[in-house]
């Protein structure tokens, strides 16, 4: 007697426990973004962790002196001042988790409360391993102390003579031959260049990025290296020029500390999107359409010709220059931003790849050879066991986590096994949560799901309203859904802007930084001069004419931080840009 096989009447086992377990464990790992985003806040951090030691250290170099008279060795002092500098460290990483832990906490209950609207499915608890808040504060405390001897390692190695006399012998205002900053800038600038051609857009974003920094604190190196050799006679504002190279080390500190925190800030800033910008132009994320729709029943005539119009009793004068473009649909995981697990088999959509070719619908990122007609890539050998899916770029990196060129396995209604290949991924869109498969695929693996339950929706401008009224009446028995393409987009949108929300607060951290090691330098070099603004001052220079010297010191660092552009030549009072 022949058995008969649960999967030629269509019905299936799954090990749905195995399968939940493996989309939990595999959920996105915001652990790693999180990671790339501080590493310019930690540079910013570092930053000005080493500016205040070194401040600390000059302001004690007598005492260090005194040491080394008395017969303490070089290296016995600046343990001394290492293991200071240890003790804050301690005392920082203890307070830095904590702060961690509290950061943590308050970000998930504001996705609790003020960003609620862009979580509604998900509900988030605090959980934390001892073992990462130990490996946290290890590791803050380890790069502090490398910091922190850096910056004394230098200063201990001068005479006991030279550290009691006090001098300031690291002002060194002889110009210098900034052969190793050319070298780093353009190695930094070829390395970002081939890092974003090379290397995924998500790592090289980050890698790109901090590479761009060095090369352009390597050019502002240069150019402060050039500022010794103008002219003081010309005016104050060359003496301050003068006055902000005399300290390149210092600049450049200040310089990385501003542009860390503005990197982050224009970067994630950068990201945001408006749905309404161009929501009418066929390559924008709702592909120029204006109504989305889902049905609960498959529609199973067609809706642009007039007998399936008639047949639901459509008004054919409501839906006068009214289109359709119809998917069939095989339900599956949902991979839309809103499901934060592993996606391990997305929703497929069966539609006609020339409905979107002809009207050049959506913007595509990526496809598998570069084609010209991205669509039509979508149509071949139905008999295949592999055939071609398209998807949307937020879908496939961060819900399934492949990449173009990548397969996915799936089940037919027979049981055998088939594959689809991912062979383009379009911006972000309304398409967000499935694999777009062309119609003759999915008739050939599904063909008992008749009819079409999704639906993207031309319709004029002014008489959207009217449009979705007649669609919601005439299709109601079929439990059709119409949202404006504009709000679904929005919505998508929402969850991602919520995301950049609690990231742009790690640039603000690292701005916040970055303004407070400003102000830090202006005040430093402000009392270390106090003898020689009170000598200006003495000879006949009044208060603004002094407060200018030290803004324009100053304002040079911040315009080298600002612009990667050729830093501006100052003549006399007025400013031209030289190239």
């Amino acid at each position: 007697m022949e058995q008969l096989e649960p999967a030629s009447v269509g019905l299936f086992f799954q090990p749905v426990r195995e399968q939940a377990l493996t989309a939990s464990s595999e959920a996105m790992d915001f652990g790693q973004l999180f990671l790339s985003l501080s590493f310019f806040l930690i540079v910013a951090a570092l930053l000005l962790t080493g500016l205040l030691f070194v401040f600390g250290i000059q302001q004690r170099t007598e005492e260090m002196g005194t040491l080394m008279a008395v017969g303490f060795p070089s290296g016995q002092v600046r343990r001394i001042f290492l293991l200071e500098g240890g003790a804050l460290a301690l005392i920082g990483g203890l307070l830095g988790v904590l702060g961690g832990v509290l950061y943590t906490k308050a970000t998930l209950f504001a996705l609790s409360t003020v960003w609620r609207g862009a979580m509604t499915t998900t509900t988030f608890y605090y959980h934390a391993e001892t073992v990462t808040l130990i490996i946290g504060a290890a590791a803050g405390m380890i790069i502090a102390l490398l910091t922190i001897w850096i910056a004394s390692h230098r200063q201990a190695k001068h005479s006991a003579r030279e550290l009691l006399a006090g001098g300031e012998f690291d002002r060194r205002f002889a110009a210098a031959r900034p052969i190793l900053s050319s070298l780093i800038t353009a190695v930094s600038a070829i390395g970002a260049v081939v890092v974003l051609i090379t290397v995924g857009a998500s790592v090289a974003f980050f890698v790109a990025g901090a590479l761009l920094l060095v090369s352009c604190l390597g050019l502002s190196h240069i150019f402060l290296s050039r500022c010794i050799l103008r002219d003081a006679r010309h005016g104050l504002p060359n003496m301050g020029i003068r006055n902000g190279a005399r300290r390149r080390g210092r600049s450049l500190a200040v310089i990385g500390l501003l542009a860390c925190g503005s990197f982050l800030v224009i970067a994630i800033g950068a990201n945001r999107h408006d749905p309404m910008k161009d929501a009418g132009e066929r390559w924008s994320g709702t592909g120029g359409f204006a109504l989305y729709g889902e049905s609960t029943l498959p529609v199973l005539h067609d809706l642009n010709s007039e007998d399936g119009r008639k047949t639901y009793g459509l008004n054919a004068d409501a839906l006068k220059n009214v289109e359709f473009v119809p998917f069939r649909v095989h339900d599956g995981d949902d991979a839309s931003c809103l499901n934060l697990n592993r996606v391990l088999t997305p929703r497929l959509s069966g539609m006609r790849p020339e409905e979107l070719q002809a009207r050049g619908a959506f913007t595509f990122t990526e496809t598998i050879d570069g084609s010209d007609d991205p669509w039509l890539l979508l149509k071949g050998d139905e008999k295949s066991d592999t055939i071609n899916a398209i998807g949307d770029q937020n879908t496939i990196t961060w819900a399934v986590g492949k990449s173009v060129g990548d397969t996915l396995a799936y089940k037919d209604e027979r049981g055998g096994t088939f594959h689809v290949r991912l062979v383009g991924a379009i911006a972000s869109s309304i398409l967000q949560g499935s694999l777009l498969i062309s119609e003759d695929n999915f008739i050939e693996r599904f063909p008992s799901e008749s009819g079409y339950r999704m639906f993207l929706i031309d319709a004029p401008a002014n008489d959207v309203t009217g449009v979705s009224r007649t669609l919601t009446r005439g299709l109601r028995d079929s439990g059709l859904e119409l949202s404006l393409t504009t709000r679904r987009l929005a919505d998508f949108n929402t969850i991602q802007d919520t995301y950049l929300s609690i990231f742009q607060l790690l640039g603000g951290l690292a701005l916040l930084l970055g303004s407070l090691g400003l102000g830090i330098v202006v005040l430093r070099n402000v009392m270390e001069r106090r003898g020689e603004l009170a000598l200006l001052r003495a000879v006949g220079f009044q208060s603004r004419s002094l407060q200018w010297l030290v803004f324009s010191e100053h304002g040079l660092i911040c315009q080298l931080e600002g612009s990667s552009f050729p830093p501006a030549r100052w003549t006399g009072r007025s400013m031209a840009l030289e190239v």
